[in-house]
């Protein structure tokens, strides 16, 4: 059975936390798709970006939340999971609910294709801008990671992206089955928090990569 308990702190984590990135592989545009370590990624225009994802994740963006029928969709995409005690899909929808409260955009999680332990997943959320330079911004991502999450940084590093400069964090350890790469970009406008969590990040490195190459603000 797939765990999900792991899953509810990576939701705090990217309004709290801003950083991480990887090498830039792919360019897009709209109505494009890409084939990349055998992941077929298709772009998805959210409220306010658009970024490649892949085609069998699930997407809950900010029309789920609004129509009410987020339970539906979550109890359907995770039928045969294991929640964590007490927590049924309402209440965990309730969990990302609250995630778009707080500026989440995008949660897609690999149903299909995760291992056992744990159900790989992307969160984006557009905060304000920080006031910081992007050192900063990193030096301070690092941070939060370490004495406030627990989780032991494994890499931190100052990135330019398509889309602006990035501060990207690589870190596991705040639980046992999560590594993550969490990505925070500044735009002209907006500062956007891009979180990968996963059993294996390693794996889905070219994948992310493309993803953050993608990423575009819009509108």
């Amino acid at each position: 059975m797939r765990r999900l308990a792991s899953m509810l702190p990576i939701l705090l984590v990217s309004v709290l936390a801003a950083g991480c990135g990887d090498d830039a592989t792919t360019t897009t545009s709209a109505g494009s798709s890409v084939v990349v370590d055998s992941f077929d990624l298709e772009l998805y225009a959210g409220e306010g970006f658009e970024i490649l994802l892949p085609s069998r994740w699930t997407v809950v963006g900010a029309d789920d939340i609004s129509s009410g029928g987020l339970a539906a969709l979550i109890e359907e995409g995770m039928a045969g999971m294991d929640l964590p005690a007490g927590m049924d899909s309402d209440a965990f929808a309730g969990q990302i609910a609250t995630l778009f409260e707080q500026g989440g955009k995008l949660f897609a999680l690999d149903v299909v294709g995760s291992s056992p332990e744990f159900v790989d997943n992307i969160n984006i959320v557009m905060l304000p801008l920080p006031g910081l330079t992007i050192e900063r911004l990193l030096a301070v991502t690092v941070q939060q990671f370490e004495d406030v999450f627990g989780a032991t940084v494994t890499s931190s590093e100052v990135e330019r992206l398509p889309a602006g400069e990035a501060a990207l964090v690589r870190y596991h350890g705040f639980t046992p089955l999560i590594e993550g790469i969490s990505v925070t970009i500044l735009t002209a406008t907006q500062q956007w928090a891009i979180t990968l969590s996963a059993s294996d990040a390693d794996r889905l490195d070219a994948m992310f990569a493309a993803m953050l190459d993608s990423f575009r603000e819009v509108g």
